[in-house]
């Protein structure tokens, strides 16, 4: 499953005709913007029977997102899956992975191979 998931971050994008398909740049500073936004959302919701709101996720939250903004690792666009995980994959005999499946919206062009690779080991098996 590793190897197929290397195979395919190893493709460039434009060799394949993808030009002008997807971001190719900003994915890290795009997530933060967008946690720190539903983090925020989160934090005015009310709990049912208190009536209080929820809080903050994290008290250290704005620190660590200031954290990732500044150390983001340089721009590198790549053929992604998204959401490669092992009950999205097809396998065939001694696990030689055939294709993925769930490819909600084909392929993309990002540069999340990282977060591609991190999703993988957190999960569960």
């Amino acid at each position: 499953m590793i190897s197929t998931l290397a195979q395919l971050h190893s493709i460039d994008p434009d060799s394949i005709g993808l030009q002008g398909f997807g971001k190719k740049t900003g994915f890290y500073t795009r997530h933060c913007n967008t946690f720190s936004r539903i983090e925020q959302q989160q934090s005015k919701i009310k709990d049912k029977d208190t009536g209080k709101e929820l809080g903050r996720a994290h008290e250290r939250f704005d620190e660590i997102v200031d954290f990732v903004r500044k150390n983001v690792p340089s721009d590198r666009a790549a053929i992604v899956h998204g959401d490669f995980k092992f009950d999205n994959v097809v396998c065939f005999f001694f696990f030689v992975i055939l294709m993925t499946k769930r490819w909600k919206e084909g392929f993309r062009v990002a540069d999340e191979r990282l977060a591609n690779r991190s999703y993988i080991l957190l999960s569960p098996a």
